[in-house]
């Protein structure tokens, strides 16, 4: 029941509706903390209204969560109801975003989830998710993109993820080494554009835990 009504609560933004999002002026500051705890692990932890960020497969529920593969969406998928959740979206996500793989840069078109379960050593807490994908410099370099078109993707996405969960009046975002790693973007480089948008909208969203992985943890500290 939780998950059927997690599927018809959701909100698909589509390209560009997420980054266009006003955010309201807010009093006080962000502050920021990192860890190197899993995501699912930092709900636990957090105050007040959260959101957690799944860096989603674009058109595969879960990604290869199937075949027990083990990243960042994977593991959310593992310790909650996040996975039924996305295969109810696939015919309104997934399926409609294969036109789209924009060289593997892919599109800022995201999800809103609201009250996904998270179980976690018999606690149950529920939090909400913002759906929205990594791109992926190394196979766009491939593809003939430039750096430019990379980085100002790269851009788009993060304002996209932070302004949906500001208009959703959210109190705690947690988000991993977002497009770092084998997606090919620098640490420096996703940390200098969460920065610049802290810095146009402070207190917006109280709070961002990075739950990164250890070979992250330095720079985003």
């Amino acid at each position: 029941s939780e998950t059927k009504a997690t599927v018809e609560a959701a909100k698909i933004y589509e390209n560009g509706e997420g980054r266009e999002l006003p955010v309201a002026e807010a009093e006080g500051e962000t502050t920021t903390s990192v860890t190197t705890d899993f995501a699912p692990k930092a709900v636990f932890g957090a105050q007040g209204k959260v959101v957690v960020v799944d860096p989603c497969s674009f058109t595969r529920p879960g990604g290869a969560y199937e075949d027990g593969s083990f990243g960042p969406e994977q593991i959310l998928c593992s310790e909650s109801n996040l996975y039924p959740v996305l295969c109810g979206m696939k015919s309104a996500y997934h399926d409609q975003n294969r036109s789209y793989m924009c060289g593997m840069l892919l599109t800022s078109r995201a999800m809103y989830l609201p009250n996904v379960v998270f179980i976690r050593e018999g606690e149950i807490r529920e939090a909400n998710v913002i759906a929205v994908p990594e791109p992926n410099r190394e196979r766009a370099l491939e593809n003939h993109r430039s750096e430019r078109e990379c980085l100002d993707c790269l851009a788009a996405r993060i304002e996209t993820m932070l302004n949906i969960a500001a208009a959703n009046e959210i109190e705690t975002l947690i988000v991993n080494a977002y497009a770092c790693g084998r997606q090919g973007f620098q640490p420096a480089q996703v940390i200098e554009l969460f920065q610049q948008w802290i810095a146009a909208h402070p207190g917006a969203i109280k709070t961002i835990v990075f739950a990164v992985p250890r070979a992250s943890f330095d720079a985003f500290d």
